[in-house]
């Protein structure tokens, strides 16, 4: 299977809020974020085990300040820190900054 095909089997879901991306990745037990910049957007991104040729995201026009999410379990609550947390109420989701990609094309940034 060649490069063009991949690129024309992926699919992408957006989400309609950042909020609404980390409670998925709460949910499904995926703990990391990547994290790239494109065109002066930011887009978060991750896949899901079991959507394997499935991209889920979201675009901030501005950069999250800190390395990870926290997601609070108890109150549904989320920020940001420099630093891991070690509480079993909060699950800590590592945000990973990509220099490069070929993921997202131009076309669906419009």
């Amino acid at each position: 299977m060649g490069e063009e095909e991949k690129k024309q089997e992926l699919k992408y879901v957006e989400f309609s809020d950042f909020d609404n991306m980390i409670r998925a990745m709460v949910s499904s037990g995926a703990p990391l974020l990547l994290h790239v910049e494109f065109d002066g957007r930011h887009i978060y991104f991750q896949t899901q085990p079991g959507f394997q040729e499935t991209i889920f995201y979201y675009v901030e026009t501005s950069k999250i300040e800190g390395k990870y999410v926290v997601y609070d379990l108890m109150t549904g609550n989320i920020s940001f820190s420099d630093q891991i947390l070690m509480d079993p109420n909060r699950r800590t989701i590592s945000i990973v900054e990509i220099a490069r990609q070929n993921i997202f094309p131009k076309e669906i940034l419009k």
